[in-house]
Order: structure tokens, then C-alpha cells, then sequence
């Protein structure tokens, strides 16, 4: 969602978690649950949707990782409140 004006303003993103039906609120660097009440009031703004299709098996489009190492640098450090898992 987009708040403000064509030349300037501010966006957040709002994300369901399927594994316990709960949405979320990522705003630069937090990430808060939220309402379904907080997403009616944000609908008008809606900037760019996506949709996902039921029954959908990610398995088969997840990249086989078996053996490989983590690069450090792109993962969570301890102590880095930065990032919220919602999985």
C-alpha cells in the first residue's frame, strides 16, 4: 500500500502467513501482526496485489539445496531485529 502523493509518500506491505492464517504489517524495518480490519481501511491504496492459486504445491518450485552451504552474509545475524519470520 502507498501512502502520501504521486511525488512522494511512503509504502508498506501487508502479508498472510497460511500457516496460521495471520497478517502482517512490514514497515521498513518492523514487522507487526495486524487485523483484517487494518487491511479494509487500506484497500483503496492497494498498490500491487498478488494472488496466489489454491492448492498450489510450492515443493516442486523450491530450489534443491541439499549440500549446500549458507552464505552468512545473507541470513539473520543474532541480535539483528531487523527481520520477522512469519513462518
Amino acid at each position: 500500500c502507498h501512502y502520501g502523493v504521486i511525488g512522494g509518500g511512503h509504502y508498506v506491505a501487508y502479508v498472510k502467513n497460511h500457516t496460521n492464517q495471520q497478517w502482517y504489517c512490514f514497515n521498513d524495518s518492523s514487522c507487526k501482526p495486524v487485523s483484517e480490519s487494518v487491511l479494509e481501511q487500506c484497500s483503496s491504496s492497494a498498490y500491487l496485489l498478488f494472488y496466489e492459486r489454491e492448492s498450489l504445491d510450492h515443493r516442486c518450485y523450491m530450489p534443491n539445496v541439499e549440500g549446500k552451504k549458507q552464505v552468512a552474509s545473507e541470513f539473520q545475524l543474532p541480535g539483528d531485529d531487523r527481520w520477522c519470520s512469519i513462518m
